[in-house]
């Protein structure tokens, strides 16, 4: 029998993916492109370490595929927002990661992290910031040309997107309807420190 070698997940720097750009479709596919990496070098070692545990016996690999755990990958975001859309996108595929895969991401604010990053930043139930952190929650921003149609059609969007962000904050956060309305009606930023942030439910931690 071949000597079996199992080979650990690695649990340095590498394991960290960071969100320091304007939200847009390039700035959300390289974050992608980041975790896919990491995510498909763990599973690479994982499959790795079954197919030699199951020339010990299907038991033992059994035993380490219901116990193994991977470390966790670390999502620094330091963010002034961006787009509604390419937020939206970003936010369920993390949020995937963490509900349906071995992976548990931590998010870790520093800086700003503002408009839409803070949706980002709630795919995750572990979001940690810094003290001298700052977040912003407003309306979402648009400019409408063209024939009345089209503006009319732009505000149902528009209206739609903002129940969408609502409804995430409140399953996500201790933030209320009567809030979020408010905040849209006083068409107001509405910036917080790392204190309130956690009073409010968006960050779990002060680091």
């Amino acid at each position: 029998m071949d000597e079996v070698r199992i080979r650990g997940f690695e649990n340095t720097n590498n394991r960290t993916v960071v969100l320091c750009d304007e939200v847009t479709s390039s700035s959300v596919a390289n974050v992608k492109k980041e975790f896919l990496d990491i995510i498909c070098k763990d599973y690479e070692i994982y499959n790795e370490n079954v197919k030699q545990l199951r020339t010990i016996s299907n038991e033992v690999a059994e035993a380490y595929i219901n116990t193994v755990e991977f470390p966790p990958i670390n999502f620094e975001i330091n963010s002034v927002g961006g787009t509604v859309y390419d937020g939206l996108g970003l936010y369920d595929y993390v949020k995937d990661i963490c509900d349906t895969g071995k992976h548990k991401v931590i998010v870790k604010c520093g800086g700003c992290v503002a408009s839409i990053a803070t949706i980002v930043m709630l795919a995750s139930p572990t979001r940690i910031a810094g003290k001298t952190s700052s977040f912003l929650i407003h309306s979402i921003a648009a400019l409408e040309f063209g024939k009345i149609g089209d503006i009319v059609d732009g505000v149902k969007e528009l209206n739609r997107l903002t129940k969408v962000l609502h409804n995430i904050y409140i399953e996500n956060t201790n933030l209320t309807e009567e809030e979020l309305i408010e905040i849209d009606k006083l068409k107001k930023d509405y910036w917080i420190d790392s204190a309130e942030a956690l009073k409010k439910g968006l960050i779990t931690k002060i680091k």
